[in-house]
C-alpha cells in the first residue's frame, strides 16, 4: 500500500500507513471525527490499526453478497480512514438505498463530503443525520470541520469542544486550535495544542506552524517548516504560509486542511514543493506538468502513488474562489452517487448479482413510479369527480331556490292581481270572525238609511278582523262617506287596503 505527500486532505492515508518522511508533520491531514469510528460502534471486522486490510475483508463480503448493509458501511468507515473518500461516498450511498432512513448512513455521506471539500453539502446530511436520532456527539468532530470550510468558525468550535467532552483524540484537538487560529486567537490555540507539542506529537507541531502562520508569526512558522523539511522544500513552503494571513476565513481552512490556495486552485504535493524550489524554470518558459525530485537519502522511507488506486485528483479551479470544491465529481444530490469508484469498481461490473440487483432496484423504482403517477392520476379524478359533484348539487340547489322565488313571485303576483289596492270604511273588528254578521245586521238596523244597499266586507288585521263597507272609488269617497256617519253620531276611519291584501265578502258571499 502506498500514498503520494500532499497539503490535501485525503492525506489520513498517509498517517495511517505511517508515512515518516519529515515532511509529513507539516501536510499530514487530520483523521475524521474520532467517536464515529471508535472500535466499539464499528462491526468485528474494523480494526482502527489496519483500516486497509478491514476494507479488502469487508470487499470479500461484498463479492458474496453486494447488498450487505453491514459491509457496505463498514466499507464506508474503512474507506475514510485510509483517505478515499469518493469510494466511502459510493459504499454510503448504496447503504443508503437499502436503509433509506438510517442516521449513521447519512453521517458517513456527510464525513465523505466534508473529506471532498463539500461543507455545504456535508452539512445537510448532518441535519438529517441528528434528525434521525444519530448523537451529535458522534458526528462534531466533522461538523466542525465543515462549519470551518463554510467560515463559521463560532459554530465549528462549538462542535469540536461537543466531540472532545466525548472523546480525548488529538486530531479534534488540532482542528480547534486551526480554528481558533482561524478566527484570530492565536495565543487561545497555542494554548490549546502545548500539552500535544510537549508530548513531542507531530500533528501538533503541523498545527502549531499553521497557528503561527495565521496570526502572521512567519518567521516563527518557518523554523518549524526548516527544522522538519529540506531547505528547498521548506523555503517553498514559506510562500505558502506566507499567503495564510490574507485569506478569508474559508479559505485559511481550505488551505490548512486540504493545502488548497485560492489563487489556481492547485494543491501542493511534495514533489510539486520540491521542483518548484529546484527545477523552477526562468519567467516565459513553460514548466514540466509533473517533475520527480531528485533521489533523497530517506527516500526508501517515503511512500508514492495514490492511496489504495481509487482516489482520482480533483481537478483545478480557475475561478479563485477557495470555498468552492474542486472536486471533478459532481454530487448533486450526494446521496444519489452510487456509482461504484476505486477498489470495488472490478466487483461492481462483473458480478452478475450486482447487475441482477440493479435491475430489480431499477424495475422497483419503476414500478413505484408508476404507482405514485397512478395514484396522482386517481387523486386527480377523485377530485374531479367530488368537484363536478358539487357542482352539480349547487346547480340543483340554485334552481330550487329559484322555483320557490319564482313560485313565491308568481303566488304575489296573482294575489296581488285578485286584491287590488282600494278603498274602505272600517266601521267596527272583531277577534271572533264569526260574530261579526250579528255586528253588521245590528249596524244596519240602527241606521238603515247608511247602511242600505251596501255590502259587507271583511280582512284580517293581526289577531282581529276589521268589517268594512265599500270598495269605494277614491279615498276621497270613503273619507266623505265617514264625515256622513260622524254627523249621524257614528265613529268609523278611512282604511284603504293595499294590493295582495286579502279582502272577501262577509260570510263568503
Amino acid at each position: 500500500m502506498a500514498c503520494t505527500m500532499s497539503l490535501a486532505f485525503p492525506s489520513i492515508a498517509r498517517r495511517l500507513l505511517a508515512c515518516t518522511a519529515p515532511f509529513a508533520m507539516l501536510v499530514a491531514a487530520p483523521m475524521p471525527a474520532a467517536a464515529f469510528y471508535q472500535a466499539s460502534a464499528l462491526p468485528p471486522l474494523i480494526a482502527p490499526g489496519d483500516p486497509a486490510e478491514s476494507l479488502s475483508r469487508y470487499l470479500r463480503m461484498l463479492a458474496s453478497n453486494p447488498r450487505d448493509f453491514n459491509a457496505l458501511t463498514g466499507a464506508g468507515r474503512a474507506a475514510l480512514m485510509v483517505g478515499d473518500p469518493e469510494s466511502a461516498l459510493s459504499f454510503f450511498a448504496r447503504a443508503e438505498e437499502i436503509q433509506p432512513r438510517n442516521g449513521r448512513v447519512k453521517a458517513g455521506l456527510a464525513s465523505a463530503l466534508v473529506q471532498m471539500e463539500q461543507p455545504r453539502a456535508a452539512l445537510k446530511l448532518f441535519d438529517e443525520a441528528t434528525a434521525l436520532g444519530v448523537p451529535e456527539a458522534e458526528i462534531a468532530g466533522d461538523r466542525g470541520l465543515a462549519y470551518d470550510l463554510r467560515g463559521d468558525n463560532r459554530k465549528a468550535q462549538a462542535d469540536y469542544t461537543l466531540a472532545l467532552r466525548n472523546s480525548d483524540d488529538p486530531e479534534i484537538l488540532n482542528r480547534l486550535a486551526l480554528s481558533m487560529a482561524i478566527s484570530g486567537d492565536k495565543q487561545g490555540a497555542l494554548t490549546m495544542i502545548d500539552p500535544l507539542v510537549r508530548k513531542g506529537d507531530r500533528s501538533a507541531y503541523r498545527t502549531r506552524a499553521f497557528v503561527l502562520a495565521l496570526g502572521g508569526d512567519k518567521a516563527g512558522a518557518q523554523r518549524i517548516a526548516d527544522a522538519a523539511m529540506p531547505g528547498p522544500q521548506a523555503a517553498a513552503m514559506g510562500a505558502f504560509l506566507g499567503r495564510l494571513p490574507q485569506l478569508k476565513p474559508p479559505q485559511k481552512a481550505l488551505a490548512v486542511h486540504f493545502g488548497r490556495l485560492p489563487s489556481d486552485g492547485r494543491r501542493y504535493s511534495d514533489a510539486e514543493m520540491y521542483a518548484d524550489a529546484v527545477l523552477a524554470k526562468p519567467a516565459g518558459q513553460p514548466r514540466a506538468a509533473a517533475v520527480t525530485p531528485a533521489p533523497r537519502a530517506d527516500a526508501g522511507l517515503i511512500p508514492s502513488g495514490k492511496p489504495l488506486g481509487g482516489t482520482a485528483e480533483p481537478a483545478r479551479r480557475d475561478d479563485g474562489d477557495a470555498s468552492k470544491t474542486a472536486s471533478a465529481i459532481a454530487v448533486t444530490p450526494p446521496t444519489r452517487m452510487s456509482a461504484p469508484r476505486g477498489p470495488e469498481a472490478e466487483l461492481a461490473s462483473t458480478d452478475p448479482e450486482v447487475a441482477a440487483a440493479r435491475a430489480k432496484a431499477k424495475a422497483d423504482a419503476d414500478a413505484a413510479a408508476k404507482r405514485k403517477a397512478d395514484a396522482a392520476a386517481k387523486a386527480k379524478a377523485d377530485a374531479k369527480a367530488k368537484a363536478d359533484a358539487k357542482a352539480k348539487a349547487d346547480a340543483k340547489a340554485r334552481a330550487e331556490e329559484k322555483a320557490k322565488a319564482d313560485a313565491k313571485a308568481k303566488a304575489e303576483a296573482k294575489l296581488k292581481a285578485a286584491n287590488p289596492e282600494r278603498y274602505w270604511v272600517q266601521v267596527a273588528s272583531g277577534k271572533n270572525k264569526a260574530d261579526l254578521p250579528k255586528v253588521w245586521a245590528k249596524l244596519k238596523a240602527d241606521k238603515p238609511k247608511a247602511f242600505g244597499g251596501r255590502s259587507p266586507w271583511v280582512s284580517s288585521w293581526r289577531m282581529s278582523n276589521r268589517l268594512l263597507v265599500g270598495p269605494f272609488k277614491t279615498d276621497g269617497e270613503a273619507q266623505a262617506f265617514v264625515n256622513q256617519l260622524a254627523k249621524e253620531g257614528m265613529s268609523t276611519i278611512q282604511f284603504t287596503s293595499r294590493a295582495g291584501v286579502p279582502v272577501e265578502p262577509l260570510g263568503g258571499k
